[in-house]
């Protein structure tokens, strides 16, 4: 039995409540704000800029004015709704928000203006609002493994470094640009560095990540205390096309770097709904450790030379080599060095001593690529008299980047034996229809393969080749002999198949006795994770019946995603793989016992997929 003071409190209750829910909904006044993503950027670096229009019913798309200096791109509109109770009322509150990006061009203070916008038949302004534009800075410099402590903005570094000591115009040569990524810490654990990396953003053109990326940790001093720094070396080969110093205007580096954390229900860092709730941009060009470019010298230049730098060597052949004079003569040309692919041919128009005995064209030889790394070019020359002995040693002039001077690479001479054309005179024109002469058929025959049509039965018997014994026994003996080699390779075939069976079978009993081992040795820390790292590897490529070696660092994510295992079962294989990881680098004295529980809870579920 409910009291009477308590019932009457109980009806007031439900009387406010029923009163609120029916209470016609109050609408604000709109208002309109400028919102910015940061007041601070740099130089050709996008911020996002936000027209945030509420309790709108009716207004017209904002304009967004023209900035010196800056590219405007609409982005796109954003929508929201909410309803708050204000005493016995409900509040809507509509937003839409007109989302920009901004690049600036050039440093300094920029100023946006305050932006007008139509609402509800009435005209509203956004308050000015003025960014902070900062040249990107470059670099400090690496220090790998330094002595001496690193500054605490150390938390990207980027350098781009030359395979060559020195460097001339038109020379290709092998660029390699580095970022050092300072690993980000959570309750006293380091971000991974697939995480880390995918925080990391910038213009990387013209070292393109498709032309493979090396991924290593590295430690270095950082206020007294090492620190773990993640290293990606992006590879490119690159002509030097103007003396001075290697420009890389383009190339820039970022990150957003994480200062505070917190967690959500979502799947985030470490897989445990841990979110990035702060960080700071930190943006940088990286440091250009190039040798200046050179100038190619005049002194020594061959007049016939064409650019070709590097190092060479040249071949040739030609077919064929009894010829009358006028007839054409293949003439093969084989260049072989680095770089090869776009190496121009010889100009043989201007080879004095081949242009005096043979006709030459000027055309532009174009060359193909053979199997053999060789770059190939054919022309066709024509003797002009009978008393040329030989094709004459082909030169190729080029420069030596190493020597700093010009080389010429010399072919060497083709004999050839030259005759007179031969010519008719009106004696021989008198009976067309008479055999040739026995010399002059011989001739013909021996020149072009021509031989006369055989009509007569007994000459064409006659003609007919005997069949030799070999040819008996190839006959007879090939079929057998063949179908004994595919019956081998198939066996083979088979063996292989029932090996690769075996390996899956014993695959994680194996695993699991490496890691049951590592747990018994007496071995320092860094080798324990190091061997539970290599169980989680070697039980994957006995599964999948690959080298263990195939399935280092993220290969095996990507190759877990392409077979289909489940998100959480990948989460876990690359949290405990890299935490093993960075245990063994860490340099610690004890055992992180939990990462084996950790692998062995994670064969078994890989066990349970269908890779």
């Amino acid at each position: 039995m409910i009291p009477l003071t308590a019932r009457r409190r109980l009806g007031l209750l439900l009387a406010a409540a029923v009163a609120a829910t029916c209470a016609p909904a109050v609408r604000a006044d709109s208002t309109v704000t400028l919102t910015l993503s940061s007041r601070t950027t740099y130089v050709n670096s996008g911020l996002s800029v936000g027209i945030k229009i509420e309790n709108a019913q009716d207004l017209d798309t904002p304009a967004f004015p023209e900035l010196a200096d800056c590219t405007v791109r609409y982005v796109g509109v954003s929508s929201a709704y909410k309803i708050s109770a204000v005493g016995a009322r409900s509040r809507q509150v509509k937003t839409e928000t007109y989302n920009f990006q901004i690049t600036p061009h050039k440093s300094g203070s920029l100023t946006i203006p305050a932006i007008p916008v139509h609402v509800d038949g009435k005209m509203l302004l956004t308050k000015p609002a003025t960014i902070n534009v900062l040249d990107i800075p470059e670099s400090p410099t690496p220090r790998e493994n330094a002595d001496g402590g690193a500054a605490v903005e150390d938390r990207l570094l980027a350098e781009i470094t030359c395979d060559e000591d020195k460097l001339y115009v038109g020379q290709t040569a092998k660029f390699t640009l580095t970022i050092w990524v300072k690993a980000a810490k959570y309750n006293g654990r380091v971000l991974s560095s697939s995480d880390m990396f995918g925080m990391v953003t910038g213009n990387f053109r013209p070292f393109d990540v498709s032309q493979g990326v090396t991924n290593r940790i590295n430690k270095r001093l950082d206020d007294g205390a090492a620190a773990v720094y993640y290293v990606v070396e992006l590879p490119a080969e690159l002509e030097a096309t103007q003396p001075g110093p290697m420009t890389f205007d383009e190339v820039s580096a970022g990150v957003d770097y994480p200062i505070r954390f917190t967690r959500s229900r979502s799947m985030g860092l470490f897989g445990g709904g841990v979110r990035v709730a702060e960080s700071t941009p930190i943006r940088i060009r990286p440091r250009i450790s190039a040798p200046d470019v050179l100038p190619l010298p005049t002194a020594n230049r061959p007049a016939d030379f064409n650019g070709l730098i590097g190092r060479y060597t040249i071949s040739t052949f030609a077919a064929p080599t009894n010829v009358r004079v006028g007839d054409p003569i293949q003439l093969v040309i084989d260049v072989s060095g680095a770089p090869i692919v776009a190496a121009p041919g010889p100009v043989l128009a201007e080879h004095a001593r081949l242009t005096e005995n043979f006709r030459v064209s000027s055309e532009t030889l174009a060359g193909v690529m053979l199997d053999d790394g060789k770059k190939r070019f054919t022309q066709i020359i024509r003797a002009k008299r009978p008393d040329v002995e030989y094709i004459p040693a082909i030169e190729l002039p080029y420069f030596d980047p190493v020597l700093g001077d010009y080389v010429v690479a010399k072919s060497e001479p083709v004999p050839v034996l030259v005759s007179m054309s031969e010519q008719l005179d009106a004696a021989d024109l008198t009976d067309i229809s008479s055999e040739p002469a026995p010399t002059a058929q011989t001739q013909l025959e021996t020149r072009d393969g021509l031989r006369g049509n055989k009509t007569d039965l007994n000459e064409l018997l006659a003609a007919a080749p005997l069949v030799a014994g070999r040819d008996i026994i190839l006959a007879v003996g090939a079929p057998p002999a063949v179908f004994v080699c595919l019956l081998g390779v198939s066996a083979l075939a088979r063996g292989r198949r029932d090996e690769a069976a075996r390996r899956r079978r014993a695959a994680l009993p194996k695993a699991e006795r490496r890691i049951q081992a590592a747990l018994k040795a007496d071995t320092l820390a860094p080798a324990f994770h190091c061997e539970i790292e290599a169980a989680l590897t070697e039980y994957l490529a006995d599964r999948l019946d690959l080298p263990a070696a195939r399935l280092l660092g993220p290969a095996a994510v990507e190759l877990l995603n392409q077979r289909g295992v489940k998100a959480d079962v990948v989460q876990l294989w690359t949290e405990t793989r890299q935490a093993c990881e960075l245990a063994a680098y860490a340099g610690g004295d004890e055992r992180d016992v939990s990462l084996a529980e950790e692998a062995r809870r994670c064969l078994r579920l890989l066990a349970e997929e269908t890779l």
